[in-house]
């Protein structure tokens, strides 16, 4: 993986939405957290075009991204929003300017499809907060403290220091330790790359997957198609962050999202670990895509470490 420069103080932060519609007190709020924090932001002109679903329509989502992809100055593209949208425009980037400039990309849900993307460029990414989940500072308390828990994950991760994302310790977490590259992110995206260009590699790599709105039996048929398609056989480890709001409740398929995977994986040896804070809650810390990082999983819990020196 090629290096990339961490945030300095004045560095600009691209907003974009490539992909669901956004409200544009979203726009707002990631503006004055830029600024709060010493950044320099620069916002795409057709964040709130509004296209149906969408945030514009793909042509104008298309031309964001190219910009903001394309700019010199900026050192990461923050989407404010998944939702749908960014496989079909995708394909149609030019990426030359970001090979000479390269630049983080900082996103989660439906940006996983450009994590992949990138990953195939050899470089790193970020699989994190988006302005979007400021609601949850409106939450009560708990929410409050888990999304300032989830800020906190941020700035560190996009300034460079060395820090460390924890999971408590779960009856069904497969005890181990290793140390390899990360890279994942949505179930359904990464199951939407494969037999295309951008298809996941987990060869020798730790996996760690999220899902939100799903029934049970959509995620476990998402499950066995990794599985068939051997992306579980080579791994090195697998982190389980949330499956959020399902339709379908455990009493009404009969298997746990935790019994589905541990089903799959029974014959490897490699340490798995649920309820990692990553995915659709308040609770979203920053996995940096393509680090080599240290997976730890004991009596106590599971431990992710970013290291600044092995990023």
């Amino acid at each position: 993986m090629q290096k990339l420069s961490f945030l300095k103080p004045k560095d600009s932060i691209y907003l974009i939405a490539p992909s669901g519609i956004i409200d544009s007190n979203h726009i707002e709020q990631a503006v004055k957290w830029i600024e709060k924090n010493g950044f320099t932001p620069k916002v795409g002109i057709h964040l709130t075009d509004n296209f149906f679903r969408f945030s514009a329509t793909d042509e104008h989502r298309l031309f964001d991204l190219q910009k903001a992809l394309d700019c010199e100055q900026t050192k990461a593209i923050w989407c404010i929003r998944g939702g749908y949208g960014m496989t079909r425009i995708l394909d149609k980037l030019n990426w030359d300017k970001f090979l000479e400039y390269p630049k983080w990309l900082i996103g989660f849900s439906d940006i996983t499809a450009i994590h992949l993307k990138i990953n195939r460029l050899s470089f790193k990414s970020m699989h994190g907060f988006m302005p979007v989940q400021f609601k949850y500072l409106e939450g009560d308390n708990l929410e409050n403290q888990q999304i300032e828990k989830t800020l906190a994950s941020f700035f560190d991760a996009i300034t460079g220091k060395s820090y460390q994302i924890s999971s408590k310790s779960h009856q069904k977490n497969k005890l181990g330790q290793a140390e390899a590259e990360i890279i994942g992110g949505n179930l359904s995206m990464i199951i939407n790359s494969l037999a295309t260009p951008t298809e996941i590699n987990t060869d020798n790599k730790i996996l760690f997957l999220e899902e939100v709105g799903e029934n049970l039996y959509a995620v476990d048929r998402m499950l066995g198609q990794l599985f068939r398609a051997g992306k579980l056989k080579n791994l090195k480890g697998i982190v389980i962050g949330s499956f959020s709001d399902s339709k379908q409740t455990v009493e009404q398929f009969g298997f746990s999202v935790e019994q589905m995977i541990l089903d799959l994986t029974k014959e490897y040896t490699y340490p798995v670990a649920f309820d990692f804070p990553i995915g659709h809650t308040a609770e979203n810390e920053t996995v940096i895509c393509g680090a080599n990082v240290i997976f730890e999983v004991n009596n106590e819990g599971g431990i992710l470490k970013f290291l600044q020196n092995a990023i």
